[in-house]
């Protein structure tokens, strides 16, 4: 995330390389404080799946069904190295703040509120709007 502000020209970078910049501390805290930080990270910052399904309020498992359906593109792939005992290196899809914010704009056949309501794990996924009826599994 820190990178990705750099990049913006958001925060800037002391040393260090570009993916994982060393900034002055007084810079995070000015951006801490800034009110239109959620809009700002939005624009800028590049969100794994794990951080894209929490900034959506949904399940890891929901939004691997709405990566299936293609409602959210990646906008980067990053390769992470789990080291060989985790299955090596892995390929990541990165998708774009902006863009998991409007998802739920985007798709108002999805029963938002119902996918919020779901306990994990387990429970009958409400995808309306984006063909067959489909159980968590």
């Amino acid at each position: 995330m820190i990178g990705d502000l750099t990049r913006a020209g958001v925060l800037l970078r002391l040393q260090g390389p570009m993916d994982a910049p060393l900034v002055h501390v007084d810079q995070v805290t000015a951006l801490a404080r800034r009110r239109d930080l959620p809009a700002l990270l939005d624009r800028h910052v590049l969100y794994g799946p794990d951080q894209a399904a929490v900034r959506l309020g949904l399940r890891r498992t929901d939004l691997d069904h709405l990566l299936r359906r293609t409602l959210l593109t990646p906008a980067r792939t990053v390769a992470v190295d789990f080291g060989k005992a985790r299955g090596g290196e892995v390929a990541v899809d990165l998708y774009r703040g902006q863009d998991v914010a409007v998802l739920s704009a985007l798709h108002p056949d999805i029963d938002w509120a119902a996918l919020h309501r779901l306990p994990d794990p387990g429970g009958s996924i409400p995808w309306h709007g984006c063909g067959a009826h489909a159980t968590n599994g």
